[in-house]
């Protein structure tokens, strides 16, 4: 069944390398169905596909907006609400007047690695990857998890900043023009 589910989704007989197959098949059939979002499987086709698609152990989709947060550890569940995230494309979405597609957002345990070459991209000051974004159908969001907690500075502010630059990108805005203070303020 899970090997009928992934290639429907994914155009291949073989699940994602990504995948731990053994630990996917003992989840409830519903969970496993809704476990790997279905533009992270279709972006495993892309001929330009840098990184590999991580190892996602959850993911819910927000009924207002449609948003999807996929989860890289079970802990982040807890530390890291959907919720929340939604909040911040919400805010985003009205503080820079465009709207969009709802991404997929991926929370990163370890390290972002863009998915392709043409991925947006914020670095810290040591030149690490805090966040990345795609442009597609679907967009795709990565975040690291420590943007949530304060350690890399002002709370979700990384988060924001990609979101807006996905937001900005989409509408094929001139950059010059991008409002950047947004990202700077906490949606209430």
């Amino acid at each position: 069944m899970l090997s009928a589910l992934l290639a429907g989704c994914s155009g291949s007989a073989e699940p994602p390398p990504s995948v731990d197959v053994e630990r996917v098949a003992e989840l409830p059939q519903q969970e496993q169905q809704t476990l790997i979002p279905g533009s992270l499987l279709q972006l495993e086709d892309d001929p330009g596909l840098l990184s590999a698609i991580p190892t996602i152990v959850a993911s819910e989709t927000m009924a207002e907006s449609g948003l999807e947060v996929a989860y890289t550890d079970r802990q982040q569940i807890q530390q890291i609400p959907a919720l929340n995230i939604e909040a911040q494309w919400q805010y985003m979405q009205t503080c820079v007047g465009q709207v969009a597609s709802a991404p997929v957002v991926v929370v990163q345990s370890q390290q972002v690695k863009p998915f392709t070459s043409s991925d947006d991209v914020i670095r810290n000051i040591d030149g690490a990857v805090i966040a990345s974004s795609i442009v597609r159908t679907v967009p795709i969001v990565q975040i690291l998890e420590q943007d949530f907690d304060g350690s890399l500075g002002n709370a979700g502010f990384n988060l924001r900043s990609i979101m807006g630059r996905l937001l900005w990108q989409s509408a094929g805005l001139a950059e010059r023009d991008y409002p950047y203070s947004c990202a700077r303020q906490q949606p209430v």
